[in-house]
């Protein structure tokens, strides 16, 4: 895999994490992996889930066994990818808990892909000022809201200002991150695998 530099640039291929999103399909091509992803069945190892595990408060843990199957699959799968690059107990918590937020949408995966392309069609901002409206429209804006979200309820259980700022900026541009660049860079990398 290519070295990231600093600035979120990865050689040769221009810039990564969510401030590829700017650039263009690089935000779709993203969705459709995920949508594909997300229609098929998700067995991980039982032992792969006990290492994340191990790292997690029982808050964190009680909060984790809220997610869906699919998001928790995907939770384990980034844990191992951060586990495998040597970060920390507590950036390993970060990449496995920082989609947390999306529970409050309550959407499953119609509603998330509509969310998902309306939200990159008229912007993240202008679809989280729907949250607080009634019906589909607040479900879909509290989709949109995810990260500011799933920080306020990591905060609000005592999680690490690592696993917040992760949730918080995950789909923020890099210098926006209050993570050091580097580490954002593998946190998102391990989103997108």
């Amino acid at each position: 895999m290519p070295t990231p530099t600093r600035v979120g640039v990865v050689a040769d291929q221009g810039p990564v994490g969510p401030w590829a999103e700017r650039a263009g399909l690089g935000g779709f091509r993203h969705l459709v992996r995920r949508l594909r992803w997300s229609l098929r069945s998700h067995e991980f190892a039982p032992e792969s889930e006990a290492a994340l595990l191990d790292r997690m408060s029982a808050t964190e843990i009680a909060l984790y066994r809220r997610l869906s199957v699919v998001d928790r699959h995907h939770a384990v799968h980034n844990a191992a990818h951060c586990l495998e690059a040597g970060l920390t107990d507590q950036l390993v918590v970060a990449a496995a808990l920082h989609d947390v937020g999306k529970l409050e949408a309550g959407l499953g995966t119609s509603g998330r892909v509509l969310a998902s392309l309306l939200t990159l069609a008229a912007g993240r901002e202008r679809v989280a000022s729907w949250r607080g409206r009634s019906g589909m429209l607040g479900r879909v804006g509290s989709y949109a809201s995810h990260p500011e979200l799933g920080a306020a309820m990591l905060a609000e259980i005592g999680s690490s200002p690592e696993v917040v700022a992760w949730a918080r900026g995950h789909h923020r541009p890099l210098d926006e991150v209050d993570l050091e660049p580097s580490v954002a860079i593998v946190l998102w990398q391990a989103d997108q695998d």
